[in-house]
């Protein structure tokens, strides 16, 4: 039962389903979802209890690592990262932030920025740290990375407020770079579009000037 659970059952984000398996599904985590984080009061209990209720129903996953991309500092094998491996590193920035052509790079389907990303020392993305009113007329754009983040040469990062630097390798170093310069890109891209549609042409705000590292915590 414990191979089978662990094949079968440890599962996260993103999920498949036929509309009539996720519907019964939703039932039974909604259920045991306060009974989970009782025992487990932590972020991750929603996603136990997710486990929880497929298992109680006995609809084992067919589990993929290929779609999503998350924590850069794992071996690799439990998400996407060798498809962001093997890009080189000199493009990897430039091609997080502006490109993501999946006909020139293969790629992960979803990006799960839910960790703190950093290279050198101001090149950051944290999403509890964009402005509550980025998305505005008034509100400037995130500042872009230098687009040599990820090359093999900044391998550190120095976290918000702190002395310290964090060293890594250079494989850790492009995949925290594609995380900084894709959700730099992905919001950007956002906010101009809102602009485009919603301010009046002198009352857009486009310059890229918001510094995530250096806002307060």
């Amino acid at each position: 039962k414990g191979i089978e659970a662990l094949r079968s059952y440890a599962v996260g984000p993103p999920y498949i389903a036929t509309a009539l398996d996720m519907y019964d599904i939703a039932v039974r985590w909604c259920e045991f979802v306060p009974t989970v984080y009782r025992h487990f009061p932590q972020l991750m209990a929603e996603m136990y209890a997710f486990s929880i209720a497929t298992a109680d129903l006995q609809l084992p996953h067919q589990l993929m690592a290929s779609l999503m991309v998350s924590d850069t500092s794992g071996d690799g094998d439990g998400e996407g990262w060798k498809m962001v491996d093997d890009i080189p590193g000199e493009e990897v920035c430039s091609f997080a932030m502006d490109g993501l052509d999946v006909e020139v790079h293969s790629l992960p389907t979803v990006l799960n920025f839910c960790h703190r990303y950093g290279v050198g020392d101001t090149a950051f993305f944290a999403k509890e740290k964009v402005p509550a009113n980025f998305f505005s007329c008034e509100s400037s754009l995130l500042e872009e990375p230098a687009l040599d983040i990820g090359s093999g040469k900044y391998l550190y990062k120095k976290p918000p407020f702190l002395k310290k630097r964090m060293e890594y390798s250079a494989v850790i170093e492009k995949r925290e770079a594609f995380m900084v310069c894709a959700s730099t890109g992905f919001l950007n891209e956002a906010a101009l579009y809102f602009k485009e549609r919603h301010c009046g042409e002198n009352d857009a705000n486009v310059m890229k000037e918001i510094r995530l590292h250096d806002l307060p915590e």
